[in-house]
């Protein structure tokens, strides 16, 4: 869990934007052992974007409409709907961090998140 935890915090000061790991999920992370601990690995990137690169796509996920946050997301990066427009807004709601949590921590919630 530390490992996983570590990779997290790592990818929002690694590179000049924070790198967001949109396809959560067990199969997409590996283990090694290195120095006498273990370091988590992204092993499946296809479904992780750039800050720059997440906001060009949720422009496009702009256009669809919505009645709910889960119309809106990119895979498992959730965007705000506008329901006042019934349109997806743009706004990003979760961070990595929180993708990580809700898919790994709680597990009885991630049958509901995407």
């Amino acid at each position: 869990a530390i490992a996983l935890v570590e990779m997290v915090e790592s990818l929002e000061d690694t590179y000049l934007e924070t790198l967001f790991l949109c396809d959560f999920q067990e199969s997409n992370f590996g283990l090694v052992e290195s120095n006498g601990r273990y370091v988590a690995k992204s092993i499946d990137n296809d479904l992780s974007l750039f800050r720059t690169e997440l906001e060009n796509a949720l422009t496009f996920e702009m256009k669809n409409n919505c009645t709910t946050d889960d119309n809106c997301a990119y895979v498992k990066c959730l965007v705000a709907c506008d329901r006042g427009k019934g349109k997806c807004s743009g706004k990003l709601l979760t961070n990595n961090l929180q993708v990580l949590c809700k898919v790994f921590f709680q597990p009885t919630n991630y049958l509901n998140y995407r």
